[in-house]
């Protein structure tokens, strides 16, 4: 279980985060969910421990969680990768243990390209094809649907729907109903704070 125990993040005089809690299950798709601005990815950074919260704390399974842990796979807005090296050659260095071929969002010329040369969503599905071919059982998504055309997100689904039955993956957007159906958990943030409390995402 992902223990989320009364965080507050502040920035300065602002605060992003305010005494958020939740519970959120070992396997299953959690939805996070709120506008822009609202405190989801900070929410995430705290909960992959890269960023450390003004109160409360993050625990994955009882013990707090290391950003260098293999149990855990980030993937973020704006994917760090080596942009003079190809998909498949920033897969090799990043992350040797992964299966990029599990989840095939991108093809093989795509993966051949220096990711320099790639557009953001291109970059976007290979964090995902990273995340999904790891071995990790919790994966954080933010935004994973972002630059995803029909095609991409129906396979990204079925992924996510797969994987989702021996892993715990939270997601974030604004679009709940994007999830429907899916989202075994949902949590609302807004202006930081858990506005609904972790509960079943019901179809739209």
């Amino acid at each position: 279980m992902l223990d989320i125990d009364q965080l507050t993040h502040r920035y300065g005089s602002r605060v992003v985060l305010n005494s958020v809690s939740a519970q959120l299950p070992a396997n299953g798709i959690s939805m996070l969910v709120g506008d822009n601005g609202a405190g989801k990815t900070t929410l995430l950074r705290i909960i992959l421990g890269i960023l450390r919260p003004t109160a409360g704390s993050v625990r994955w399974h009882g013990q707090p969680i290391r950003p260098s842990a293999r149990d855990t796979f980030p993937v973020f807005d704006t994917p760090a990768f080596h942009p003079r090296l190809t998909g498949l050659q920033n897969a090799r260095t990043l992350a040797p243990d992964c299966d990029i071929s599990a989840v095939p969002l991108l093809s093989t010329e795509q993966l051949r390209t220096p990711v320099g040369e790639l557009s953001h969503g291109q970059r976007m599905r290979l964090s995902l094809m990273l995340a999904l071919g790891s071995s990790a059982r919790l994966l954080l998504l933010d935004e994973p649907a972002t630059g995803l055309d029909r095609s991409s997100w129906e396979r990204l689904r079925e992924a996510l729907l797969e994987r989702s039955r021996t892993s715990a993956i939270v997601v974030t957007g604004h679009i709940a109903e994007l999830y429907a159906g899916m989202a075994t958990t949902t949590v609302h943030l807004a202006d930081g704070k858990l506005t609904t409390g972790a509960k079943p995402c019901e179809p739209v």
